[in-house]
């Protein structure tokens, strides 16, 4: 079974492997077998459906197409037979399911969340099973925000993730399912502690706070440092945007010399996708060092690149990247 292809191949009949792994085979097999069948108990609908002959693959709606009939002692046809007919492997359904996923967040916000997340790391796990890749600013960070608004003790939970991201944050299925876990064992916790759930996603805590509550104080002062770091961080990412050097009337200027190489000291590689507008100053080679290696370089102007302004001209570079399609 191929999940990323969304393929599955027909399993040798046990008369054509050769010995001695027929033997092995045969044993293995009739285990398993056994197994199935006992789930499956007295149900005559799905047994019949399980043994009667099916054409599954590209070519099951032609009328030359051998049919395909597992043997009730096959374990391995057995399997075969119900992954193409109860495991739905296709891409629209991978899409789905991680729409699904996305979304599961909007429902931790009131009620007992262990049974949302339960359904959850069910779907995490099938995504991990059909190779889906999960995006972790779009499942896992809205999750966490949601539920530290409930119980600030989630914080314990979320301080570990923020700290140490996923390596990929496109394709962050492990991390999550391993978040889901940590967030299990923080809700065990909570309910021993004897946690009310029936509140709302942080709404029903400020409710009970008053103005002379020192929590009410704290939480004020919590949302005025909040409010001040974002626009800090807005100032911040205006100054670097484009990586260019502010002037003392905050625009950005481009040096004078700038005819588009890199501006690094020792390289005088072209910048791709250089234009006056962007300014950008630094070559993808001297770009990517910085970034990865968090190095500061210095400049033909005497001046130091921080990496921090590598990873605004490397947005910015990402962003061009998007609107010609790479």
């Amino acid at each position: 079974i191929d999940p990323t292809e969304c393929k599955t191949w027909c399993p040798p009949r046990i008369d054509s492997i050769d010995e001695p792994l027929q033997t092995y085979r045969k044993d293995q097999s009739s285990a398993l077998a056994a197994k199935i069948m006992t789930l499956v108990g007295q149900d005559k609908v799905i047994k019949t459906k399980l043994l009667k002959p099916h054409k599954f693959g590209r070519d099951k709606d032609r009328s030359e197409a051998e049919p395909y009939k597992a043997d009730k002692n096959d374990g391995v046809s057995l399997y075969y037979v119900m992954v193409n007919l109860f495991r739905d492997i296709s891409q629209s359904h991978k899409r789905t399911l991680e729409a699904a996923i996305n979304a599961a967040s909007t429902k931790f916000r009131s009620g007992s969340p262990l049974t949302q997340l339960m359904e959850l790391q069910a779907k995490v796990q099938e995504a991990l099973d059909l190779r889906v890749r999960i995006k972790w600013d779009q499942s896992a960070i809205p999750l966490m925000g949601i539920l530290t608004r409930r119980n600030p003790l989630f914080t314990e939970v979320t301080k570990k993730y923020s700290e140490n991201p996923p390596v990929d944050p496109e394709d962050s299925a492990v991390e999550l399912d391993d978040l889901c876990t940590d967030i299990a064992l923080m809700i065990e916790r909570l309910d021993r502690d004897g946690e009310n759930w029936d509140v709302s996603s942080g709404s029903a805590r400020k409710a009970d706070l008053t103005e002379d509550d020192p929590m009410s104080e704290a939480t004020r002062k919590i949302e005025r440092l909040t409010a001040e770091t974002n626009r800090l961080t807005k100032e911040v990412a205006k100054m670097s945007h484009g990586n260019n050097t502010p002037n003392t009337k905050g625009k950005p200027t481009t040096p004078k010399f700038h005819d588009g190489t890199c501006q690094v000291v020792g390289c005088s590689n072209k910048i791709k996708g250089y234009t006056k507008d962007r300014g950008w100053r630094l070559c993808a080679s001297c770009l990517l060092d910085s970034t990865t290696n968090k190095k500061t370089l210095t400049l033909k102007d005497k001046s130091e690149w921080l990496p921090t302004r590598s990873h605004s001209q490397a947005m910015s570079v990402l962003s061009y990247g998007e609107e010609k399609g790479f």
